[in-house]
């Protein structure tokens, strides 16, 4: 059983009002608990970024670059802290670059055009991670429905990172997941 102090602090925030505002903050939609069947409200989510991020799940981790597989996956060893490393295919999040082998039904012309420039979109990627003097950081998102971990590579130099690069020089476009 549910006590009915155990709800306070929820519903508490639901109330609250914006500094400086005059009318109160929206208070959040709501959902019925499946526990107690009282209606609760849901946290408000942040702003959408990449592909509707939030920034506080990203989580950083240093990487050493292995490879490229095609423009929008590589191959790191991802530095998980305390001596641990993993090494792991990740998908570039937001980014589809052009694949490296043809669909059936794509003419000879067209499959000739998608290979060259999946090799254009590789050799960027190879060479901007080879680029960076200080290294490389990984911001994972989630695991995608491959197992490869998604998100965002970026140089510890500039702080720039490859997956605006990609879709700034058009060598891929914005996908963030579903049918292409």
């Amino acid at each position: 059983m549910v006590r009915a102090g155990f709800m306070a602090p929820l519903l508490l925030f639901a109330t609250l009002t914006v500094a400086g505002a005059e009318e109160p903050a929206a208070a959040p939609p709501k959902q019925k608990s499946a526990l107690s069947g009282m209606t609760i409200p849901i946290a408000p989510k942040l702003p959408p970024k990449l592909c509707d991020v939030q920034p506080v799940s990203l989580r950083e981790f240093p990487i050493a670059f292995i490879g490229a597989y095609d423009g929008d996956t590589v191959a790191a060893k991802i530095d998980l802290g305390f001596g641990i490393g993993i090494q792991k295919k990740i998908r570039l999040l937001g980014v589809n670059a052009p694949d490296k082998w043809c669909a059936r039904r794509t003419t000879q012309a067209d499959c000739e055009e998608q290979k060259l420039a999946s090799k254009k979109a590789t050799e960027f990627v190879v060479d901007y991670m080879h680029g960076s003097e200080k290294g490389l950081f990984f911001k994972y998102w989630k695991d995608g429905k491959f197992g490869r971990p998604i998100g965002v590579i970026c140089r510890h130099d500039d702080g720039k990172c490859i997956n605006y690069e990609l879709l700034t020089k058009q060598l891929g476009e914005y996908y963030c997941g579903g049918k292409r």
